[in-house]
């Protein structure tokens, strides 16, 4: 039938979605498909019977594999927050689903990231929810554990072997899913390699575990493994195998500048004046480029009719195509052929909805993100739909040390145990040296004991430089508040209930200030950069603060930040003595409130136009953002 050739660096699976839905009967040839790390990101299992990628992967490489080989070098070494968070998270060990394990996964991003042994974890994990995943996991934990315990010190590769194979089993290695011919000749594959592992003995009589484990994790980076597939609808194969081949029809893409000639690879040990001698494979660059020459004359010759491409745009680069194209003519770039929406419907035979609007907010419903959720209604409706009311939540990433939100939320949890108590500001300017000190060692040590418990060395001494700066940090706040005249702390992460018709959000306000004349303050603790409470306008540049004043009954005659960083601590605030028309402008930050409110229940989910693909690139995949815009 019909043929069609792709050069390219990558070719995802969404790529050949694309292919797919566009044409069915289409061959193509491509350079390298690209693997999804840690995640098993494979198509249905009709779409892998269409395509045949004649792409061998390094063994390593497979998910299935490479999350064996984690497990495997838990068992002789510490890992890192993210490595065990791949395991938490895989469908290759234990039981699936695994809404427990997700859990475990997301408090695990709590604490500080550290290196865990599996002693450690298991220890750490003990408490919580008897969900069943979450105890089948930690049970076969337990009994690696104990298989651990009773291992030598060192014996044949062969044993090694088995004992790897033991392990997994007990983990549950390769999950709980039916497995197809390709996941069947994977399996295999290992099978085989730890039989490869075992033959090591004619060289190795004896070796540790960890060492054994090592190397295994070496044969494994350096295998190409390649499933034997029927011939699919779509094949994907090397320019190399191209070689002698003909085609009906022929699409080269990807032929950028930097992409085509590819960058030459001499011999790195031989001499370069060698290499030119005797004059071998990219030994100049000028064999390089005649190379790619021949090969793209070869591969336009393959086919009568023959089109190319090249991106415009690689990133925040623009592209060039390469000089190697024989003068042809140039079309204009085709419109977006809209391949998410073709592609669901051709191969997943997902029907179509004309229109299917956002129901209205029920009485009774939970909508989270409080105050939150409002802000991104005036800002964007969409991410408050998809925050509030469909309850999406943004995963911190795993990082080193102690992250900026959990500095953030050591030095929130001190400021609520400091005031606590709730005291006056005669109270406060009461307070002795010692009584200071001790009152700020009191708040630190309940705020930081749950992360010193499960930390390492390292991260204790993080943690003690940590308590320095929040104590320094406590001091500063205190000062301040001595100099505040008539005022007293009238609560401190205060609970209080928004309500707008049928919408219910739950507040939690970070401290409230009561004057004299029985008026308060309304603050939000910001940390970090020193951040205005107010724009250019003379608005608030987040509504979060009106939003709690709006559900409190008392008068509120001051509303704005209290900034505590360790460059400045000080609080910018809108103050009612300061302006004249105090309540038709808190009635008017009110009105905006109701009015993203009535929307929010109304099923607003409205995207801005002029937002850009950074900001909108976490709901993208929702939203469809890029091709609204793109249609636009």
């Amino acid at each position: 039938g019909a043929g069609a050739l792709i050069l390219s660096e990558h070719l995802t699976w969404q790529g050949v979605y694309w292919l797919m839905a566009g044409a069915m009967s289409i061959g193509v040839i491509a350079t390298a498909v690209a693997p999804a790390p840690h995640y098993d990101h494979r198509p249905p299992r009709s779409v892998r019977d269409a395509v045949d990628v004649s792409f061998g992967r390094r063994l390593a490489d497979y998910p299935a594999i490479e999350t064996a080989l984690m497990m495997l070098a838990w068992t002789h070494r510490p890992l890192d927050g993210r490595e065990v968070s791949i395991l938490l998270r895989t469908p290759f060990l234990g039981i699936s689903p695994a809404p427990a394990r997700a859990r475990m996964e997301l408090r695990l991003r709590e604490f500080p990231d550290r290196r865990w042994t599996l002693g450690q974890f298991l220890a750490a994990a003990g408490s919580g929810d008897d969900a069943t995943d979450r105890a089948d996991w930690l049970g076969r934990l337990s009994r690696v554990g104990k298989m651990l315990d009773e291992r030598p010190r060192s014996a044949a590769p062969a044993y090694w072997a088995e004992l790897a194979d033991l392990l997994l089993t007990e983990m549950n290695w390769p999950g709980s899913a039916s497995v197809d011919s390709a996941d069947f000749q994977l399996i295999d594959r290992w099978r085989n390699l730890l039989n490869e592992l075992a033959r090591l003995a004619l060289v190795t009589p004896e070796t540790s575990m960890g060492e054994a484990f090592s190397q295994l994790g070496v044969m494994a980076s350096e295998a190409v493994f390649q499933p034997e597939t029927t011939s699919g609808v779509l094949q994907v194969i090397g320019p190399l195998e191209a070689a002698g081949a003909r085609f009906d029809k022929l699409w080269i893409c990807g032929l950028t500048a930097t992409q085509w000639p590819p960058p030459s690879r001499p011999t790195p040990l031989i001499s370069r004046r060698l290499q030119r001698q005797h004059q071998m494979p990219d030994a100049e660059p000028r064999d390089t480029t005649e190379y790619a020459q021949r090969m793209l004359e070869r591969l336009l010759g393959s086919a009568e009719s023959c089109r190319c491409s090249y991106a415009r745009m690689a990133g925040d680069s623009e592209q060039s195509p390469t000089s190697l194209l024989p003068d042809t003519s140039v079309l204009p770039a085709s419109a977006d052929p809209g391949w998410y929406a073709r592609s669901l419907v051709k191969l997943a035979s997902v029907e179509a909805v004309a229109d299917d609007p956002v129901p209205r907010v029920d009485r009774g419903e939970r909508v989270r993100g409080g105050a939150g959720t409002l802000q991104m209604q005036l800002v964007e409706p969409f991410a408050a739909f998809a925050h509030g009311r469909l309850g999406i939540r943004r995963i911190e990433s795993i990082a080193p040390g102690l992250s900026p939100l959990l500095r953030g939320n050591l030095l929130h949890s001190a400021l609520f145990k400091l005031y606590e108590d709730l005291p006056s500001q005669s109270e406060v300017r009461d307070w002795s040296h010692d009584e200071t000190e001790q009152r700020i060692a009191d708040a630190i040590a309940a705020c930081f004991l749950r992360y010193e418990r499960r930390g390492d060395r390292v991260m204790h001494s993080l943690l003690e430089l940590e308590r320095r700066r929040v104590a320094e940090l406590l001091l500063n706040v205190i000062d301040l508040d001595r100099s505040r005249d008539h005022v007293r702390v009238d609560a401190v992460e205060a609970t209080h209930a928004f309500r707008r018709e049928a919408l219910s959000l739950e507040l939690r306000i970070d401290r409230i200030d009561r004057f004299e004349d029985g008026s308060i303050a309304v603050l939000d603790y910001k940390t970090g950069t020193a951040r205005r409470f107010l724009d250019a306008d003379g608005n608030p540049r987040d509504i979060q603060v009106a939003v709690y004043a709006y559900a409190l009954e008392d008068p509120v005659t001051m509303l704005g930040l209290f900034n505590i960083d360790s460059r400045q601590t000080a609080i910018d605030a809108c103050r009612a003595q300061d302006r004249d028309d105090w309540d038709d402008t808190l009635a008017s930050w009110f009105g905006s409130i109701e009015r993203a409110a009535d929307q929010l229940c109304a099923g607003d989910v409205r995207l801005h136009s002029r937002s850009n693909v950074a900001d909108t690139r976490a709901l993208g995949l929702l939203s469809r953002f890029g091709e609204l815009r793109r249609d636009a």
